[in-house]
């Protein structure tokens, strides 16, 4: 059985993290760009974690 990427971030797992990034950044830099008044910098600086 194949656990979800979802698993491994409590336990703090970078790897897991990355494929729960990879998953949803699209969805999370859209939501960040409603949320800052239609803005593409400050969305891009929301979503950043590196």
């Amino acid at each position: 059985m194949e656990l979800s990427p979802r698993a491994g971030v409590r336990p703090r797992d970078p790897d897991a993290f990355g494929v729960l990034y990879d998953q949803c950044a699209r969805a999370a830099y859209s939501h960040a760009f409603r949320l800052t008044g239609v803005n593409w910098s400050a969305a891009g600086e929301v979503v950043r974690f590196h």
